[in-house]
């Protein structure tokens, strides 16, 4: 089944692996929730090792389109030609998917620098050169369907992903719907972020993507660094109920006893999952 025939809907699966050998449990999950895009960092498995896992006795065949970057690495359930590199930089991977009769999209995948390398500052500082990089992307190909997924190494609440010169994305998809406002009398573009509703012991699964527990004054413990963004111009493709963060492969927990990602048995990061239905083209 070519999966523009399943009711336009594409399956995605982004992963932040920590250099880990999970690539069982990488295809397990794959089968388990129909992966259709598989986007993982810090990803360690050779790529051909995880194909054949991958592909093994399944009818739908994974490929690896070509990767320049180091750091992020993207697995396609259909042929990769339908997947286009726009841009690669050392944190950052731009691609236009185009598959036949629906709206093509841009997918950016990022893997943005660790707090154990820059502060809170410098991250706020280097977000505005990544959304100059989306900007242009979206220039180039002439449009603005575009979500942002991957290892943001910052909440949702933090400045580089909430303020107008960095990702400007939001909460509340009311407000992004106006797709963009006036700041100091330049237009800036909003990205909607659902992954506030994913936050907190108030959300369904865990309250978080990553834990770190410090004995300083400010540690948030649970945080999540592993989001999604979305364009206003996709929201009519995006329903929250269609977004997790997964903390089980078939029913083995990837959380240990206490209830924190279980590090020793796969990764320091929860996956996320989430769905897209893409229209038809008009």
């Amino acid at each position: 089944m070519n999966i523009w025939d399943r009711e336009d809907m594409i399956n995605f699966l982004f992963w932040n692996l920590r250099g880990k050998p999970l690539k069982e449990h990488v295809t397990t999950l794959c089968r388990e929730h129909e992966v259709d895009i598989l986007i993982l960092a810090e990803s360690n498995i050779p790529q051909a090792e995880l194909l054949d896992m991958l592909n093994k006795n399944e009818v739908s065949k994974f490929e690896a389109p070509h990767d320049l970057s180091k750091k992020l690495r993207f697995y396609v359930k259909f042929p990769a030609e339908y997947f286009k590199s726009v841009r690669d930089e050392r944190n950052i991977a731009i691609r236009k998917l185009e598959l036949p009769n629906v709206w093509d999209i841009l997918i950016v995948a990022v893997h943005l620098p660790s707090k154990l390398y820059l502060d809170s500052e410098n991250q706020t500082l280097m977000c505005p050169r990544y959304a100059d990089l989306i900007r242009k992307a979206e220039s180039k190909v002439g449009h603005c369907r575009t979500l942002v997924v991957g290892d943001f190494n910052m909440n949702p609440f933090e400045n580089g992903v909430v303020n107008s010169e960095g990702f400007h994305a939001l909460m509340d998809r009311r407000l992004t719907i106006k797709k963009s406002r006036k700041v100091w009398g330049v237009k800036r573009q909003f990205f909607y972020n659902p992954m506030w509703g994913k936050m907190s012991d108030s959300s369904e699964g865990p309250p978080g993507t990553y834990y770190y527990r410090k004995s300083v004054p400010l540690c948030y413990i649970w945080n999540t660094f592993d989001q999604v963004l979305l364009r206003p111009e996709l929201l009519d493709f995006f329903s929250n109920d269609h977004l997790k963060v997964i903390d089980n492969i078939s029913g083995t927990p990837l959380l240990s006893k206490t209830g924190i990602p279980d590090k020793k048995s796969f990764s320091d990061h929860l996956p996320l999952f989430f769905k897209l239905q893409i229209e038809k083209e008009a």
